[in-house]
Protein backbone atom coordinates (compact mmCIF):
# COMPACT_ATOMS: atom_id res chain seq x y z
CA UNK A 1 0.00 0.00 0.00
CA UNK A 2 1.28 3.33 -0.81
CA UNK A 3 2.09 5.86 1.69
CA UNK A 4 -1.04 8.23 0.43
CA UNK A 5 -2.90 5.96 0.44
CA UNK A 6 -2.25 5.04 4.29
CA UNK A 7 -2.34 8.72 4.97
CA UNK A 8 -5.95 8.83 3.18
CA UNK A 9 -7.20 6.33 5.02
CA UNK A 10 -6.07 7.47 8.24
CA UNK A 11 -7.85 10.90 7.83
CA UNK A 12 -11.00 9.50 6.41
CA UNK A 13 -11.08 7.35 9.92
CA UNK A 14 -10.61 10.42 11.82
CA UNK A 15 -13.32 12.07 10.03
CA UNK A 16 -16.10 9.42 10.79
CA UNK A 17 -14.65 9.54 14.01
CA UNK A 18 -15.08 13.08 14.25
CA UNK A 19 -18.61 13.17 12.85
CA UNK A 20 -19.65 10.10 15.09
CA UNK A 21 -18.67 12.16 18.50
CA UNK A 22 -20.68 15.40 16.73
CA UNK A 23 -23.50 12.72 16.32
CA UNK A 24 -23.93 11.65 19.51
CA UNK A 25 -22.05 13.38 22.05
CA UNK A 26 -24.54 15.33 24.92
CA UNK A 27 -22.33 18.12 25.33
CA UNK A 28 -22.84 21.14 22.34
CA UNK A 29 -19.52 22.52 23.06
CA UNK A 30 -17.52 19.48 22.62
CA UNK A 31 -19.97 18.74 19.45
CA UNK A 32 -18.58 21.53 17.84
CA UNK A 33 -15.33 21.03 17.96
CA UNK A 34 -15.65 17.39 17.06
CA UNK A 35 -17.20 19.20 14.23
CA UNK A 36 -14.24 21.32 13.43
CA UNK A 37 -12.32 18.26 13.48
CA UNK A 38 -14.13 16.64 10.78
CA UNK A 39 -14.50 19.64 8.73
CA UNK A 40 -10.89 20.29 8.99
CA UNK A 41 -10.48 16.68 8.24
CA UNK A 42 -12.48 16.54 5.22
CA UNK A 43 -10.04 19.41 3.91
CA UNK A 44 -7.22 17.59 4.29
CA UNK A 45 -8.71 14.63 2.50
CA UNK A 46 -9.31 17.41 -0.47
CA UNK A 47 -5.64 17.99 -0.25
CA UNK A 48 -4.87 14.38 -0.46
CA UNK A 49 -6.53 14.51 -4.26
CA UNK A 50 -4.83 17.37 -5.14
CA UNK A 51 -7.56 19.61 -5.27
CA UNK A 52 -6.15 22.23 -3.33
CA UNK A 53 -8.40 25.39 -4.27
CA UNK A 54 -11.19 22.89 -2.71
CA UNK A 55 -8.81 21.98 0.47
CA UNK A 56 -8.58 25.74 1.28
CA UNK A 57 -12.23 27.02 0.71
CA UNK A 58 -13.30 23.91 2.77
CA UNK A 59 -10.30 24.82 5.91
CA UNK A 60 -11.08 28.62 5.84
CA UNK A 61 -14.25 28.58 5.17
CA UNK A 62 -15.76 26.24 6.67
CA UNK A 63 -13.90 24.91 9.14
CA UNK A 64 -12.23 28.24 10.39
CA UNK A 65 -15.42 30.43 9.76
CA UNK A 66 -18.62 28.75 10.56
CA UNK A 67 -17.38 26.22 13.23
CA UNK A 68 -15.59 29.35 15.02
CA UNK A 69 -18.87 31.36 14.58
CA UNK A 70 -21.05 28.30 15.91
CA UNK A 71 -18.57 27.73 19.55
CA UNK A 72 -18.98 31.97 19.84
CA UNK A 73 -23.00 31.03 19.69
CA UNK A 74 -22.77 28.36 21.97
CA UNK A 75 -20.70 29.58 24.20
CA UNK A 76 -22.95 32.95 24.53
CA UNK A 77 -25.85 30.96 25.32
CA UNK A 78 -27.43 31.29 28.68
CA UNK A 79 -28.40 26.98 28.41
CA UNK A 80 -24.82 25.77 27.82
CA UNK A 81 -22.88 27.40 30.07
CA UNK A 82 -25.09 26.82 32.91
CA UNK A 83 -25.51 23.21 32.40
CA UNK A 84 -22.89 22.18 29.22
CA UNK A 85 -23.89 18.15 29.88
CA UNK A 86 -27.65 18.41 29.33
CA UNK A 87 -26.98 21.37 26.93
CA UNK A 88 -27.49 18.65 23.90
CA UNK A 89 -30.28 16.63 24.61
CA UNK A 90 -30.92 13.20 22.45
CA UNK A 91 -34.04 12.62 21.42
CA UNK A 92 -33.49 10.10 18.94
CA UNK A 93 -35.47 6.86 18.48
CA UNK A 94 -34.60 3.59 16.92
CA UNK A 95 -35.87 5.26 13.21
CA UNK A 96 -32.19 7.15 12.40
CA UNK A 97 -30.15 3.62 13.86
CA UNK A 98 -32.72 2.20 11.09
CA UNK A 99 -31.86 4.76 8.20
CA UNK A 100 -27.98 4.86 8.80
CA UNK A 101 -27.78 0.76 8.69
CA UNK A 102 -29.57 1.00 5.73
CA UNK A 103 -28.02 3.62 3.76
CA UNK A 104 -24.75 1.98 4.75
CA UNK A 105 -26.02 -1.41 3.49
CA UNK A 106 -26.75 0.59 0.16
CA UNK A 107 -23.29 2.33 0.22
CA UNK A 108 -21.42 -0.36 0.53
CA UNK A 109 -23.63 -2.47 -2.48
CA UNK A 110 -22.97 0.67 -4.71
CA UNK A 111 -19.15 0.37 -3.98
CA UNK A 112 -18.84 -3.40 -4.21
CA UNK A 113 -20.44 -3.07 -8.27
CA UNK A 114 -18.68 0.05 -9.50
CA UNK A 115 -15.92 -0.31 -11.84
CA UNK A 116 -13.10 1.71 -10.83
CA UNK A 117 -10.69 3.21 -13.42
CA UNK A 118 -6.99 3.06 -12.63
CA UNK A 119 -5.15 6.08 -14.58
CA UNK A 120 -1.49 6.89 -14.37
CA UNK A 121 -0.55 9.31 -11.70
CA UNK A 122 0.66 12.53 -12.73
CA UNK A 123 1.48 15.70 -10.86
CA UNK A 124 -1.00 18.28 -11.39
CA UNK A 125 -0.82 21.84 -11.62
CA UNK A 126 -2.26 24.37 -9.11
CA UNK A 127 -6.24 24.80 -9.72
CA UNK A 128 -6.03 28.18 -8.34
CA UNK A 129 -4.41 29.94 -11.10
CA UNK A 130 -6.72 28.70 -13.86
CA UNK A 131 -9.71 29.57 -11.75
CA UNK A 132 -8.36 32.95 -11.14
CA UNK A 133 -7.93 33.11 -15.02
CA UNK A 134 -11.36 31.95 -15.84
CA UNK A 135 -13.47 34.37 -13.07
CA UNK A 136 -11.06 37.35 -15.08
CA UNK A 137 -11.70 36.70 -18.11
CA UNK A 138 -14.67 34.47 -19.19
CA UNK A 139 -16.95 34.91 -15.55
CA UNK A 140 -16.25 38.44 -14.93
CA UNK A 141 -19.72 39.86 -14.89
CA UNK A 142 -20.81 37.31 -12.98
CA UNK A 143 -18.18 37.40 -10.62
CA UNK A 144 -18.57 41.71 -10.05
CA UNK A 145 -22.28 40.93 -9.40
CA UNK A 146 -21.43 38.48 -6.70
CA UNK A 147 -19.01 41.11 -5.25
CA UNK A 148 -21.80 44.06 -5.48
CA UNK A 149 -24.50 41.58 -4.11
CA UNK A 150 -21.83 41.03 -0.92
CA UNK A 151 -21.43 44.19 -0.48
CA UNK A 152 -24.47 45.70 -0.57
CA UNK A 153 -25.63 43.22 1.76
CA UNK A 154 -22.74 44.23 4.23
CA UNK A 155 -23.89 47.84 3.67
CA UNK A 156 -27.59 46.80 4.82
CA UNK A 157 -26.73 45.04 7.81
CA UNK A 158 -24.49 47.52 8.70
CA UNK A 159 -27.35 49.83 8.28
CA UNK A 160 -30.04 47.54 10.49
CA UNK A 161 -27.44 47.03 13.22
CA UNK A 162 -26.99 51.17 13.81
CA UNK A 163 -30.92 51.68 13.03
CA UNK A 164 -31.25 49.19 15.82
CA UNK A 165 -28.63 50.56 18.61
CA UNK A 166 -30.60 53.99 18.13
CA UNK A 167 -34.34 52.86 19.50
Amino acid sequence: MELLTVISLGIGLLVVASSLVVAFNQNLLRSAFAMFGALFGVGALYATLQADFLAMVQILVYAGGICVLFIFGTMFTKEVTEDPERSNPSYQNLFPYIAIVIIACFMIFCLQDAQWAEGSRWALDSTVKDLGRRLLTDYLLPFEVVSFLLLTSLIGAMALILQGGKK
